[in-house]
């Protein structure tokens, strides 16, 4: 090489070199859970009892600049729901879930996806599903919310009470 492309190409490096780190290394919290609770608020069959057992997994990470500032946390969570009604007992519905929710510490934004909801039904196929990407900052939703369609929150509900 001539010496008058090395002394720049190593004073480049030399700079790159000396630059400061830009971030600190995330912080990454793992653990599982077990809940079993009502759901409401809202509840989704008005009048009628729906509980929740949930089980899974779950991985946290935040993420820091160099002064130790939060940046952003990005959280997954795996596992399964098993929907029921305790006043009638024989019926349950399980299914899996994997959902995903990045948070920007600096805007605000939260954004979730995956699949947060998949139960199936013997003899009804998919009863009920949310699947898909949802972004707070737009209030944009693609994907499947069985929560906010009436026809399948009313099918899914009359398989709870047993019609």
């Amino acid at each position: 090489m001539k010496p008058a492309v090395i002394l720049p190409l190593a004073l480049v490096l030399a700079f790159l070199i000396a630059l400061p780190v830009s971030a600190a290394p995330p912080v990454i919290e793992t653990g599982s859970f077990t809940d079993d609770f009502l759901m409401e608020d809202p509840a989704p069959c008005p009048g009628i009892e729906i509980w929740d057992r949930q089980e899974g997994v779950y991985q946290d990470t935040y993420f820091f600049d160099n002064q130790g500032n939060l940046l952003r946390i990005h959280n997954h969570w795996l596992g399964s729901d098993t929907l029921y009604n305790p006043a009638n007992p024989g019926v349950e519905f399980s299914g899996q879930f994997s959902f995903n929710h990045w948070y920007d510490a600096l805007t605000g934004q939260d954004t979730y996806s995956g699949n947060a909801w998949n139960l199936t039904a013997p003899g009804y196929g998919g009863i009920l599903k949310d699947v898909g990407h949802f972004d707070t900052a737009t209030g944009q939703f693609v994907g499947r919310h069985d929560f906010s369609d009436p026809e399948a929150l009313a099918r899914f509900c009359a398989i709870m009470v047993g019609g």
